[in-house]
């Protein structure tokens, strides 16, 4: 009977493990409001040009594993570089729409793998002009439109410690348009302030150009 009894608590044992980890403790239901600080690089000039962003989001699991979002963007950059007598101006004002279809798997009892697919619109308006040295302005760009773009990415998401504790949010993505791909590492610390209501910190930083944003929001939990 012993090897029985064994057989049957293992069995139970790794029903007991595998619900814990079915019963992870993320939750993807919720309202969200977000700010992000951009730093840009343009070549020849050691200073960066300075962008806000500002982002809604509504975030809804429709059934388990599965997550949808929308979400709307409102972006503005209206900055001057400077340097040896040169100079460089930059404005852009943008409005983007989308939404987000994305998958969590749970592999521990406290981390999920996590996938995104955004597809959105952009609307623009883009003026940027140079001066060399004293010369007559010469517009480098100059055009309002709209464009569509991607934006796809997979990380983790990983408690520290107990549920509803800090949690920590590393992804690889890229964000792709007619023109440009764009990869990018993001990397997120959250934590409860109190109730239903989580706050955030992150860094965005692309792979191959000269790009960071530094980001917080709030999360209102439903």
């Amino acid at each position: 009977m012993r090897p029985i009894y064994a057989s049957v608590s293992a069995l139970l044992g790794m029903t007991c493990a595998l619900s814990a980890i079915a019963a992870e403790p993320f939750n993807y239901d919720y309202l969200g409001i977000t700010y992000d600080y951009q730093r840009i690089g343009v070549d020849g000039f050691s200073e960066e040009l300075e962008g806000h962003r500002v982002t809604a989001i509504y975030s809804e699991e429709l059934k388990q594993g599965l997550i949808y979002q929308a979400f709307g963007t409102t972006e503005f950059t209206d900055d001057e570089l400077m340097s040896s007598g040169d100079s460089y101006f930059y404005e852009r004002d943008s409005i983007d729409l989308g939404v987000s279809l994305g998958a969590h798997i749970p592999f521990t009892a406290k981390a999920d793998a996590v996938g995104t697919v955004k597809l959105g619109y952009s609307f623009y308006d883009v003026y940027s002009g140079l001066k060399l040295d004293g010369d007559a302005t010469t517009t480098v760009v100059d055009e309002s439109g709209s464009e569509p773009f991607a934006d796809i990415s997979a990380g983790i998401r990983w408690f520290l410690d107990d549920y509803n504790s800090i949690d920590i949010q590393p992804l690889l993505g890229v964000i792709v348009t007619e023109d440009t791909n764009d990869a990018y590492f993001r990397g997120r610390v959250s934590t409860r302030l109190v109730g239903t209501m989580e706050a955030y910190l992150d860094m965005t930083t692309y792979l191959d150009s000269d790009y960071r944003a530094f980001g917080t929001g709030i999360f209102l939990y439903y």
